[in-house]
């Protein structure tokens, strides 16, 4: 049944007392819970919350019920006494819960012990060990020296696990954790580094605190830790300019390996030293026993590499190993690799011809700057031009009337440089165009991307031209909850493009805006014109 929770007067329950509440054995309850009282015009307000000072349940005013069906017990704590949080329950049901007695707000007398390091990795480990006899205990980490900080008494510590985040105490001392447990996992460590730990116990209330001046001490490594971002930044037809963030941490170097195949290049081991390197692709320390063999092109501590001697169009997978010692080195376990899966100059992406008018704007969003010299773009009537361009480019003139750049195959130059878009004129309506954008590294160049266009004859709406009648209306009954009704007061030709922006306007609802900019376009491909006047109804689909 539910228990009605009772207190005295203000007179009993004085300002500076404290409860335990403990629930009887046989419950359904999973933590142990700690009360905590204060007084409103002589009620009591009682508050129910586990160890971590989550509120579990709550009564008001003295005779007010606790929300559950769960007995309860109740000690009072006089003057500087406190209540601990957690006691042990009896297993018997039907039995009486064991409430701890009040402990007094006193200086601790028994340190903690039994230090353990699990979980070591480059970045982390995990601490455990057996409590003294505080209620509670701050662990203090510093980074390649013994712990030099010493608490002090009446001082709360604000603790994060994650060291790097830490507050520094003074000369690299951390809190990285204040509490009742007896373990931690400390985060935010550098690889090969050596960290020092120091556990003082305590008692009291915050900003009470006790300290025992004598700690629990200990220190442990983290395992060398690997190169972060291995990427290929930069490729020609015969090189690869090759990336990495150094590792965190002590470490003595970082080997580069890379292996003709999509394989990842092979195991090292043993000393560092054997390991030579030559950036020229092939000419460094072979190693692995199966084909094709790795190759070392670096060993050093920098950040980067340019590998010469490589094929276009070929596979060839990296791997980074860093180590520690150049003889009887130690190894970093993770070993991050990347891969090129075709090696070139690096295309344009996202080209696109779109026409008009006889004419044809060309976009396209280029490589990263550090990586080519020029885009060059060639221009067809009829099928694309795959052949790659030849030399430094200098023999190439671009211009964007087509038929008068430098003649390429049965097509034309139209452009030479790096800026998107451009607009090819002078072309004939009806008639299919293809365009190719090759990329220029020195003297490579890349294999070349097409898209193709065909100019017509179409409407240009000016401004007044045309008029929306109709949005977000049922005029055509279409059930649509997206329809838009415009009309012009020109004809359209086929070949007509509208095209429109949302500009983040209410769609549906009252609440409902566009985060964005949003765009469509609308391409009249009908065989005739579209008369002036003429209603045009969209409905829109899929919208969520």
């Amino acid at each position: 049944m539910e228990e009605t929770v009772t207190f005295g007067a203000s007179d009993i329950i004085g300002a500076n007392d404290a409860f335990v509440v403990a629930a009887r054995s046989g419950n359904t309850i999973t933590e142990d819970y700690l009360a905590s009282f204060s007084i409103n015009n002589a009620n009591s307000y009682v508050i129910l919350k586990d160890d971590e000072g989550a509120i579990y349940d709550q009564a008001g005013s003295s005779g007010d019920p606790f929300d559950n069906d769960f007995n309860y017990e109740f000690t009072q704590c006089d003057d500087d006494n406190y209540p601990v949080a957690n006691w042990d329950n009896n297993a018997e049901n039907n039995g009486t819960p064991g409430v701890v007695n009040c402990i007094s707000c006193v200086t601790p007398t028994t340190e903690a012990s039994s230090l353990n390091f699990s979980s070591i990795t480059a970045s982390e480990m995990t601490l455990d060990w057996t409590n003294g006899d505080g209620a509670k205990r701050i662990v203090i980490a510093r980074e390649g020296a013994a712990v030099s900080f010493t608490p002090t008494d009446l001082n709360t510590y604000e603790a994060t696990n994650v060291f790097s985040d830490g507050t520094d105490l003074g000369s690299g001392n951390i809190c990285v954790y204040n509490g009742n447990g007896s373990t931690v996992t400390v985060s935010g460590l550098d690889g090969s580094t050596t960290y020092y730990f120091a556990i003082y116990e305590y008692n009291c209330l915050p900003g009470s605190e006790l300290y025992y001046g004598t700690s629990l001490t200990g220190n442990e490594t983290t395992t060398l830790s690997a190169i972060t971002n291995l990427q290929v930044t930069c490729q020609t037809n015969s090189t690869a300019e090759i990336t990495w963030d150094s590792p965190t941490g002590d470490y003595t170097g970082v080997i580069i390996g890379v292996r003709n195949d999509v394989l990842v290049p092979h195991t090292v081991s043993g000393d560092a030293s054997t390991y030579t390197a030559d950036a020229i692709f092939g000419s460094g320390y072979e190693y692995g026993t199966t084909t094709p063999k790795s190759y070392v092109v670096y060993n050093g501590n920098g950040n980067s590499v340019t590998v010469t001697g490589l094929t276009a169009g070929q596979s060839y997978s990296i791997k980074a190993y860093t180590y520690k010692n150049n003889t009887s080195s130690i190894w970093a376990d993770s070993k991050p690799t990347t891969s090129i899966s075709s090696l070139g100059v690096s295309e344009v992406s996202n080209q696109i011809a779109l026409a008009d008018n006889a004419q044809v704007q060309l976009q396209w969003t280029s490589p990263n700057s550090a990586c080519y010299d020029e885009v060059l773009i060639v221009a067809n009537a009829g099928s694309a031009i795959t052949t790659q361009p030849t030399g430094d480019g200098s023999s190439y003139t671009g211009n964007l009337a087509y038929g008068s750049g430098t003649s390429y195959g049965t097509g034309y130059v139209v452009y030479k440089g790096d800026f998107s878009p451009q607009i090819v004129t002078g072309l004939t309506n009806d008639v299919e165009y293809c365009f190719t954008w090759f990329v220029r590294s020195g003297s490579s160049w890349s294999q070349g991307v097409s898209d193709c266009a065909t100019p017509e004859e179409i409407t240009v709406l000016l401004p007044g031209d045309l008029a929306i009648v109709a949005v977000n209306t049922q005029a055509t009954s279409s059930g649509s909850d997206d329809e838009i009704c415009l009309f012009a007061f020109i004809d359209i030709a086929p070949g007509t493009a509208i095209d429109f922006t949302d500009n983040g306007y209410e769609r549906e609802t009252p609440d409902d805006w566009a985060d964005s900019e949003g765009t469509i376009r609308l391409t009249y491909n009908g065989a005739s014109s579209i008369p002036a006047g003429q209603v045009i109804c969209f409905q829109g689909a899929g919208y969520q």
